[in-house]
């Protein structure tokens, strides 16, 4: 027990200590938004895809397979009850505001944040589970985040919910790991090389961006605090108790509460309200033409730059002066980050 700590606590350390060269890389502006943007890019399409294609290439199990439902039937059970837990707990006098809040209570960043961690501690059967979490976020993030986000059903669209690369990468590394097709070795060396980028990319642009965090601003208003206290202490702890009460195995129940009790994420698909006359200022990492970059969590797409030229307006929800990426939007108030 004691040496399972001690190498979890390890592993979490290396996180840690990635994060802050990020962070000093910002500080001393080694690395600004433009290279941030690129290395989010990077890890959204090639590193994560490379990432799963490693993941799956294993051999074909009824145990594996039986694990993969598992977690998607309980991550869709953790969902339904943080939607139900944002949506009664969540107030806040500017109605957007309130939602944009729910937003972040409920997604958690399970892909940019989560992957890393479960591969750290568990090795790529970890990122293997941990995909189906992501595959229930993604619809529902789709669907009721939307939603959420907009109040407008006819927002909903089915070709953003499917052709995005968390999805798109799942579904070909499944593909290989049900008909059994091995990629051949010289072909998954350098496959694993990009793979092994997952876990020191995504820590470096999360120090970069807590580089420019407002924690000040980042901690007004009650709601705030709420959906703080939520995302990252009673939900989490909800995800524990629905795990245990339900029997899920060691590894399952440590992948589902990586992935849960992730600070909250944001999707690109954000952009479309902000053009038909939602605020702006609600999103940092929203241009004034309303442009978004992509999201952290394996859902997104590129937006077309969406440089913010001015401060945001300091509402006390959000911190970044300037941001460039969608994600930033919905947790920065939370952890400086996305």
């Amino acid at each position: 027990m004691l040496q399972s700590f001690l190498t979890v606590g390890q592993q979490i350390l290396t996180l840690y200590l990635l994060l802050v060269v990020g962070f000093v890389l910002g500080k001393v502006k080694l690395l600004d938004d433009r290279a941030s943007v690129a290395l989010s890019s990077l890890v959204m399409y090639v590193v994560s895809p490379c990432m799963m294609l490693v993941a799956f290439q294993r051999p074909l199990e009824h145990t594996a397979l039986h694990n993969f439902g598992v977690v998607t039937g309980v991550s869709a059970v953790l969902h339904v009850v943080f939607i139900a837990a944002a949506m009664l707990l969540i107030r806040d006098r500017d109605r957007e505001r309130q939602n944009c809040l729910r937003f972040a209570a409920v997604f958690s960043n399970c892909g940019f944040m989560g992957y890393p961690l479960m591969a750290a501690l568990l090795g790529s059967i970890g990122v293997f589970y941990g995909s189906a979490y992501v595959i229930v976020f993604t619809i529902l993030s789709w669907t009721w985040g939307v939603y959420v986000i907009t109040g407008d059903r006819s927002q909903l669209r089915l070709k953003p919910l499917l052709l995005n690369p968390g999805v798109i990468s799942v579904v070909l590394a499944m593909a290989l790991y049900l008909g059994q097709v091995t990629v051949p070795e010289p072909l998954m060396v350098p496959i694993n090389y990009l793979a092994d980028l997952n876990t020191p990319l995504p820590m470096l642009v999360v120090g970069y961006q807590l580089s420019h965090a407002n924690f000040k601003a980042a901690l007004q208003g009650i709601s705030s605090w709420v959906t703080l206290v939520l995302r990252l202490l009673v939900l989490p702890l909800a995800s524990l108790g629905i795990c245990l009460a339900l029997n899920v195995s060691h590894d399952l129940t440590l992948v589902l509460l990586i992935a849960a009790s992730a600070a909250g994420g944001a999707a690109e698909y954000v952009r479309r309200p902000l053009r038909q006359g939602h605020r702006p200022d609600l999103v940092p990492g929203v241009g004034p033409d309303g442009d978004l970059r992509v999201d952290h969590a394996g859902i997104g797409r590129p937006g077309r730059g969406a440089w913010i030229k001015k401060r945001p307006p300091r509402r006390g929800m959000f911190l970044y002066p300037r941001c460039s990426m969608a994600s930033r939007s919905c947790w920065g108030w939370v952890m400086g980050c996305s």
